[in-house]
């Protein structure tokens, strides 16, 4: 009984884990063809425009159910978040009532204002998705900083867009040698720093994403190699194109 109540623990902090993955990857994705759409127009600088302030909300009052959502657009950063930035912000548990994450008002001090801003209220809950974007010469080649927020804490985190120096292309047989339980610590001892990280906590158990996208051995145009931590062991890996 033990063992299949584990397992079904295991199945959903994955799942869990590769939603908040996709949710910060999708939403940096969208955010980044925005901006691509909007360069043709500008200067090669463009790196340094995005739509001005804009806000719209959209609402109802028919329902006590009904959502007003709010979408901000800002300014891309001037300079790059990094790992220390992204380490600074804390995350609540989703299923502590008592845990604190950090606040959007924390976020912005430490970061600034947001690229993107989208909130979204009812009766009971608030929620927003904030979003830091640095482009470095184009909108293609960008680091972003998300974080998701549940009634001002934070409950997700993710960064992606880092560029990584690795000694050697991560190989099929390298990813095959990674075994189940493996720490985070030995996987970048083992392939290398990440490219991106998302990471989250429930029931007191932490989980993190770690995404690799470069210097890949791989015959695919886009390969792509994440594993799923919890509590610092590994859970599950994926790989698409390796060679």
């Amino acid at each position: 009984m033990n063992q299949k109540k584990d397992h079904q623990n295991k199945t959903w902090i994955i799942i869990v884990a590769i939603v908040v993955a996709l949710v910060i990857i999708f939403g940096v994705v969208k955010i980044n063809s925005k901006k691509s759409n909007q360069g043709t127009s500008a200067s090669k600088s463009s790196v340094t425009k995005v739509s001005s302030k804009t806000t719209s909300k959209v609402s109802s009052t028919k329902s006590k159910s009904d959502v007003q959502s709010t979408v901000k657009n800002g300014k891309l950063l001037k300079k790059e978040p990094t790992m220390k930035d992204f380490n600074k912000i804390s995350v609540a548990d989703t299923n502590n009532k008592g845990s604190k994450g950090t606040t959007l008002s924390e976020a912005k001090k430490l970061l600034g204002e947001p690229t993107t801003l989208t909130e979204n209220k009812t009766k009971d809950v608030s929620s927003s998705f904030a979003n830091w974007t640095y482009n470095r010469k184009s909108p293609t080649d960008s680091i972003s900083l998300s974080v998701t927020f549940t009634n001002d804490q934070a409950v997700s985190k993710g960064i992606v867009g880092f560029k990584v120096k690795r000694d050697k292309k991560i190989t099929l047989s390298a990813f095959n040698e990674i075994k189940e339980h493996a720490t985070y610590e030995e996987v970048v001892k083992a392939l290398g720093e990440p490219n991106g990280i998302t990471d989250s906590l429930s029931n007191k158990k932490s989980s993190r994403t770690a995404i690799y996208s470069s210097d890949l051995d791989a015959n695919e145009d886009k390969p792509r190699v994440d594993f799923v931590f919890s509590d610092n062991k590994l859970l599950s890996k994926n790989q698409i194109g390796l060679k």
